[in-house]
């Protein structure tokens, strides 16, 4: 599909089951059309019959699914979660606000360089050993609030995806009196694009914070150093040495001075994050394809088979010499 991006082995077995399904559901369906036409006299009334069935199939039963599931498994307003989680919201907020308060009061926040990207990520260069123990002293209390209120949250967004998961596959159940729903579903498992798939890596991803979060306690990583600076300790400075650093650096600083600065803020020491644990998403295999697959095959194929019996039954009641 794109220049020097091969197709793996399981989206060429996907598009061989894409086609071997297709040309089950056509077949499945001429043979319940013909069946149909076999039981009338008369071609008006058979078209009739038939076009009532694909009406069916296609505009009552998933609706009708959609609808009953709403009515077994009522969901709640999502405004009403999503109130819940902006007062966790607000009391994290207010509680991390008073923590940095507090702390920030007992030194003055003077560095070189800092930055807080949009993933998170803290790098911060060029700071007085007294702000380094104030970070490290607001990072340990502010994280653990931090995780605290993440499984708060988390708590709450469960139990509503729990519902929305019954709600599916009660859908699902009721929409697959539609061969037509079925094919579609099975389409969706092939491509890997169906709520299954979506809930799979979820549960994937849950995994990996876990792992993630197990590392920074084990290692005691929230309030150490590395978590927002890789200056060694050798070079800290007292908060008198860094206020005269900047008086001296940067009062009336000329353009090689600038030029000096930022070589020495590109050129920094990077973290070494080689030790953390990486996300690694379950890859496709063909056996599972197969596996996911194999049952609607044998319910087309068995569909098929009845109703070529029934056709074979009906035709019997024609003479056709």
């Amino acid at each position: 599909i794109y220049e020097g991006i091969p197709l793996q082995k399981t989206e060429w077995n996907g598009i061989f089951l894409l086609f071997i399904l297709s040309l089950c559901y056509l077949f499945l369906f001429i043979l319940i059309g013909t069946y149909i036409s076999s039981l009338f006299h008369r071609s008006q009334s058979s078209l009739i019959v038939c076009f009532l069935c694909w009406i069916s199939v296609i505009f009552i039963i998933p609706p009708t699914a959609s609808y009953l599931s709403h009515i077994f498994v009522p969901l709640r307003d999502y405004t009403n979660i999503a109130d819940e989680l902006q007062k966790l919201d607000d009391e994290f907020n207010k509680r991390n606000l008073y923590i940095n308060d507090s702390l920030s009061r007992k030194i003055d926040e003077k560095n070189i360089y800092s930055a807080i990207y949009d993933d998170g990520k803290v790098d911060i260069w060029g700071i007085s050993d007294e702000y380094i123990k104030v970070i490290q002293q607001r990072n340990g209390i502010t994280n653990r609030l931090r995780l605290e209120q993440a499984d708060r949250k988390w708590e709450i967004k469960r139990k509503y995806l729990e519902s929305m998961v019954t709600q599916q596959k009660i859908k699902q159940g009721i929409s697959h009196l539609s061969p037509m729903q079925v094919y579609t579903d099975a389409t969706q498992t092939i491509c890997r694009t169906s709520a299954d798939y979506c809930l799979e890596y979820m549960a994937e991803e849950r995994a990996y914070r876990k792992q993630v979060v197990d590392f920074f306690l084990q290692n005691h990583l929230f309030d150490s150093l590395s978590y927002f600076t890789t200056q060694k300790k050798e070079d800290w400075k007292t908060y008198a040495g860094l206020f005269a650093y900047f008086d001296t650096n940067f009062k009336d600083i000329d353009k090689e001075s600038q030029d000096s600065l930022l070589h020495i803020l590109e050129n920094r020491p990077k973290l070494n994050a080689d030790a953390m644990p990486r996300f690694r998403q379950s890859p496709p295999t063909v056996g599972r394809q197969w596996k996911q697959t194999l049952p609607v095959f044998e319910g087309f194929i068995l569909l098929s088979i009845l109703f070529l019996y029934l056709l074979m039954r009906s035709s019997a009641n024609y003479d056709i010499r």
